[in-house]
């Protein structure tokens, strides 16, 4: 997916819109391929709540921090927001990132970060002329469409392990 992902960006650069139709197209079945992993395994007949927290989030969500500037700071934990794909895709779409630049500089390795802001930088969501690229424009609507009901899912998950801790602190 980040590969249409790039080869969209280039061919939009290039004024090649059929080849940027096609890239966009891609992501969209990539993406449908996906989150269909998503919905068919990430549902409570499937992931015990009470292995969610401690394998699925790992040790990020046992409570973990660090020292930063003398105080000790306890992380919040990762959560599936801070899946690369989701915040590449913001990128793509030209969205602002979510999270402050101190808790990137947290949750998200240096080189993810990189690649977030190189894919914010390249947008070209904002750049589409309504009559002239209107199937990009449409494939774009497409992937916030799937991201929308992504997110509606992820609600009903989280609703699912609300207030469930790991045992280990």
């Amino acid at each position: 997916m980040y590969q249409n992902m790039v080869g969209a960006n280039i061919a939009f650069e290039q004024g090649n819109k059929e080849e940027c139709l096609k890239h966009m197209q891609d992501i969209n079945t990539r993406l449908r391929e996906l989150l269909k992993v998503f919905y068919e395994n990430l549902v409570e007949s499937r992931v015990a709540k009470g292995a969610w927290l401690g394998y699925c989030q790992s040790f990020q969500a046992w409570g973990a921090g660090r020292m930063i500037d003398g105080e000790y700071v306890e992380f919040d934990g990762v959560s599936g927001s801070h899946n690369l794909c989701f915040m590449v895709l913001d990128a793509f779409l030209g969205m602002k990132s979510y999270m402050n630049e101190q808790n990137l500089r947290r949750y998200i390795p240096h080189n993810q970060r990189s690649m977030i802001a190189t894919f914010r930088k390249h947008s070209f969501f904002d750049r589409l002329h309504a009559d002239d690229d209107k199937e990009i424009s449409d494939q774009f609507g497409k992937i916030i469409q799937h991201l929308k009901v992504f997110l509606q899912f992820t609600h009903r998950m989280n609703r699912i392990t609300r207030g469930y801790r790991p045992l280990m602190r």
